[in-house]
C-alpha cells in the first residue's frame, strides 16, 4: 500500500534484512536469529490507515542472506546451501553447495566460481570466470570483481554500461577496459561504479543526468574518473 508518514511496523523485531514484495505481493524479513518471516500488507492500496501486517514464519533456519529476482526469493544458509522460499515455501536449490554469497539468481561459491539458475533450471557455472571475489547485479547487467582486482561484465549494453568500448550486448563475461586495482563495485540504473585502491572512483554507462560525475551528460562506454569538487 501507499502511506504518507513514517509508521513503525508492529509485530516483528530483531530484523537484519528485508526483501520487498516482488512476487504475489509477499515480502520477506530476515531476523538476526536466522529465521525468515513472510508478510503482506492487509490494508490495501492507497490506505490512509497505518499498515497492518500478518507475519508468518517460514520453515527454514540458520539463514544468513536473502536476495530476490523477478522469478524467486532465495535464502542462503550458514551451511552454504541455497533455498528457494518463493510463496513462503522452502525448497533447496539442488546442485549448489559451499556458497558464500547470493545475488539475484547468481550464487558465488567458496572456490571463486559463479553459478546461475532460473526457477525451472538446474544451476550452471558461468563460463570464462574464476577467482571471483564479489558480484553485483543491476538492470540487465552483471558485474564481477576478481581477486586480481579486474572487473568483468555481461548483459545489456545499450548505454555502454559493460565498459568495453561498445554498446553491443554480451552474453558471456568480458573484462572492463582500462580498469585495474579495483577494490569495490556497484551498479546503478544502467551504469556501474568502481573504487580503486588509490581511492579514486570510476564510472561508466548512462549519464543523461550527469550521474557518472565526470562533468558531462555524455554516456560512457569506457570508465571515466569521477571529478570531485575541491
Amino acid at each position: 500500500g501507499y502511506y504518507y508518514s513514517n509508521t513503525q511496523v508492529l509485530g516483528i523485531t530483531g530484523v537484519s534484512d528485508i526483501e520487498p514484495s516482488h512476487i504475489n505481493g509477499i515480502s520477506y524479513v530476515l531476523k538476526k536469529d536466522g529465521t525468515v518471516w513472510s508478510f503482506n500488507d492487509t490494508t490495501g492500496n492507497m490506505s490512509s490507515k497505518a499498515p497492518t501486517f500478518v507475519f508468518n514464519k517460514i520453515n527454514i533456519g540458520s539463514v544468513i542472506a536473502l536476495t530476490a529476482s523477478s522469478e524467486a526469493i532465495v535464502a542462503l544458509k550458514a551451511d552454504g546451501t541455497v533455498w528457494d522460499i518463493t510463496n513462503a515455501r522452502a525448497t533447496v536449490v539442488s546442485g549448489l553447495k559451499n556458497v558464500k554469497a547470493v545475488m539475484n539468481s547468481y550464487a558465488l561459491k567458496e572456490d571463486g566460481t559463479l553459478w546461475s539458475w532460473s526457477s525451472k533450471e538446474t544451476p550452471t557455472q558461468v563460463n570464462g570466470l574464476s577467482d571471483i571475489q564479489s558480484i553485483v547485479v543491476g538492470n540487465g547487467i552483471v558485474a564481477a570483481l576478481k581477486t586480481d582486482r579486474t572487473v568483468w561484465t555481461w548483459g545489456n549494453n545499450s548505454y555502454g554500461q559493460l565498459g568495453n568500448g561498445t554498446t553491443t550486448n554480451r552474453y558471456t563475461p568480458a573484462q572492463v577496459a582500462n580498469l585495474n586495482d579495483v577494490t569495490q563495485i556497484s551498479t546503478g540504473d544502467y551504469n556501474v561504479a568502481a573504487v580503486k585502491m588509490d581511492g579514486s572512483v570510476w564510472t561508466w554507462g548512462k549519464n543523461n543526468y550527469g550521474q557518472l560525475g565526470d562533468g558531462t551528460t555524455i554516456d560512457r562506454n569506457l570508465p571515466v574518473q569521477v571529478i570531485f569538487a575541491k
